[in-house]
């Protein structure tokens, strides 16, 4: 029996077998019905939902015409966060033994390490890292001996955060305790200072959303917001939504029209890039906010308490709630959790427990 004759539901029986991406990129192309069966939403919904217990909120699932185009709220974004999903899963689910392999260690700070940066130049891996030292060390990630690149004094202060794009980079924002930003530019072997910025109070946080737009979070104001490209004696604009209290961190992307912040109380607050201007809605913790990180239409919130909330990023209504717990004795996860989240799952270091955790969004 030729394949195209299968009876559907045997053909879904089969297709829960095959990996996603295989199933995605080549099985679809084998003839027209399976093309139309493979591009039918529903069904990687459901797959989703079977195999990893996923439900998408209703505004992560589409409506517009289907396309190859995978730009956000497109109907095929679905499908391929439901394949990002399950390959999350598949990565991190076999044990904990092939995970170890992957791991090494190396010397690289004497100091706490605050800021850290993946991203990639011509299909190579980097890392920036910066920390209490003041140094910025740029990382080769692919020679089994790490080679990197130092700088000594990047700052006169602790170093806070660092900002760049994942792919392509040629510069990147670094934040410090000096009340300064600098920007930097990624030369041969080497990493050249081109720009700085006083912003008159400590540095807690730099997001560039390209190489000339960038917003600054301090330890008196946040949020600011500056184009590199003129000087920048003072911020284009400036909003307070946290009075003048610190603000520890940003996040915002491309796709999205809102940056976000928290800052010294408890609370979660958005600010519209277009007029610059608060938006009505925030989030008022109870408990002591760790980080906060947004990524393809998902707002992630972690709290020092092991909690892990999960916002729509348009209203900031709270979606979903995950409870971390430590396997030793079931209490909650304790100190600074730092989160990253992914098309196909949020990643978090706890830095007190030792932890490093994956988690299905």
């Amino acid at each position: 029996m030729y394949l195209e004759e299968l009876p559907l539901e045997l053909l879904l029986r089969i297709f829960d077998y095959l990996p996603p991406n295989d199933l995605w990129c080549n099985f679809r192309a084998v003839n027209r019905r399976l093309n139309l069966l493979i591009r039918e939403q529903l069904y990687w919904l459901k797959r989703a939902n079977y195999l990893h217990c996923l439900v998408l909120p209703k505004r992560l699932t589409g409506s517009l015409p289907a396309t190859d185009n995978d730009r956000p709220g497109s109907f095929l974004s679905t499908i391929y966060r439901c394949i990002a999903t399950e390959q999350t899963a598949i990565r991190w689910s076999d044990s904990l033994k092939n995970f170890a392999h992957s791991v090494s260690t190396v010397d690289a700070h004497y100091g706490i390490i605050h800021a850290i940066r993946l991203f990639t130049i011509n299909g190579k891996y980097f890392c920036l890292t910066g920390a209490r030292d003041r140094q910025i060390i740029l990382w080769d990630l692919k020679p089994t001996i790490y080679n990197n690149w130092t700088v000594e004094k990047a700052h006169d202060g602790w170093i806070w955060s660092i900002s760049c794009s994942k792919y392509n980079v040629n510069s990147f924002f670094s934040a410090g305790w000096d009340s300064i930003v600098k920007k930097w530019q990624i030369a041969e072997a080497s990493i050249l200072p081109t720009q700085k910025i006083s912003v008159d109070t400590a540095a807690l946080s730099c997001v560039s959303e390209n190489e000339n737009i960038l917003y600054v979070s301090t330890f008196r104001n946040g949020t600011l917001l500056y184009d590199t490209r003129a000087p920048c004696t003072s911020p284009l604009a400036s909003n307070n939504c946290h009075g003048q209290r610190p603000v520890f961190e940003l996040t915002t992307m491309e796709d999205c029209n809102q940056i976000f912040s928290i800052g010294d109380d408890k609370q979660l607050a958005a600010v519209d890039k277009r007029r610059f201007e608060s938006l009505v809605g925030t989030y008022q913790s109870n408990e002591s906010i760790s980080h906060v990180d947004y990524e393809d239409r998902q707002l992630c919130l972690s709290l020092k308490n092991g909690h892990f909330l999960f916002f729509d990023p348009e209203t900031l209504q709270l979606e979903n709630e995950l409870i971390i717990t430590n396997d030793d004795d079931g209490s909650g996860l304790k100190g600074d959790q730092s989160i990253r989240v992914t098309r196909g799952g949020t990643f978090c270091a706890c830095r007190q427990d030792k932890y490093f955790i994956c988690f299905i969004n």
